[in-house]
């Protein structure tokens, strides 16, 4: 039997508006919740406060007491949602309106925005570093996504990147994240891509949202948490008929790594440092195509 604490108003009280009510066992309730960044973000939000940081107005004589729910309430378990982005204002803003506002307010769900440079080691915030190999623009390094995820990491958690080379997201694997998963760590590229190592040792499925480039990977993580979580129990009042997307036919991109060369016994591909830039760019093409035959064949078609 699972307990919850429970808020009780004493009569004479009609108008109050209780305090949110936390469904599930004490590790994921709203008092044990914990802060992981090292340096606390501004934009991270939080949809369990304390008992303490409820209005007076919500409160007005009310007590907690735990009692055991019935097993069809019991089983609701409020979803987390943890993302890491280098601009953590995009996804709050996105997600803290409507009906994504009220699903947080209700604890339904959780959402924490996270900025990656929080973890960044060196007194600029580096989180970046040209390509090995060569190429245009710069990729995110290993060190501080590495310090980001393992702080936040839980044995229920499914780590998600939002990349053009991924699975394609579609309203059947929205479906499936809110029946199945407890807690995202949804983390978003920006500039040329992260370091392919990242995606080897931490990140469990690649998602792409489609056949198209953004900006930054937040947008792309927005969209994936709005459709989730419309799914989860309570959260509309009524069912919305889904939509279908077409998409355009294309390649995907092979991997990126940038330095350090060698990082947990994992090396850069000899052909990176080779400077031969015929052989790089030959190199690509290959592990873009292989790529692309594994996860999206029907771009070859």
């Amino acid at each position: 039997m699972i307990h919850a604490p429970i808020l009780v108003l004493p009569p004479n009280t009609a108008g109050c508006k209780p305090a949110l009510l936390s469904f599930g066992d004490s590790h994921r309730s709203h008092e044990s919740y914990p802060s992981h960044s090292p340096a606390r973000s501004r934009h991270a939000t939080h949809s369990f406060p304390r008992a303490s940081s409820f209005s007076p107005a919500s409160t007005i004589g009310a007590f907690r007491l735990d009692v055991p729910l019935p097993d069809a309430i019991s089983s609701v378990t409020a979803m987390r949602i943890d993302i890491l982005s280098l601009f953590p204002q995009i996804t709050d803003a996105m997600l803290g309106e409507s009906i994504m506002k009220r699903a947080q307010e209700n604890g339904l769900f959780s959402l924490q925005s996270h900025n990656i440079r929080d973890w960044s080691q060196d007194k600029h915030r580096t989180v970046d570093d040209a390509p090995y190999g060569g190429g245009q623009g710069m990729v995110i390094k290993c060190d501080p996504v590495f310090a980001a995820i393992e702080s936040l990491k839980t044995p229920e958690s499914r780590v998600i990147f939002m990349s053009p080379s991924g699975k394609r997201f579609t309203q059947g694997v929205a479906r499936e994240y809110a029946d199945t998963q407890k807690h995202l760590i949804i983390l978003c590229g920006h500039y040329e891509g992260i370091d392919q190592r990242i995606i080897d040792h931490l990140v469990d499925e690649e998602l792409s949202i489609g056949d198209y480039v953004l900006t930054n990977g937040a947008l792309a993580a927005a969209v994936v948490v709005d459709a989730i979580v419309r799914l989860l129990p309570g959260v509309l009042g009524h069912d919305l008929s889904a939509v279908e997307e077409s998409f355009v036919s294309g390649h995907l991109e092979g991997p990126q790594f940038t330095r350090p060369p060698e990082f947990r016994g994992w090396k850069v591909p000899d052909i990176l440092l080779s400077g031969n830039h015929g052989a790089i760019a030959k190199w690509r093409k290959e592990q873009g195509l292989e790529k692309t035959r594994q996860v999206r064949p029907d771009l070859l078609t």
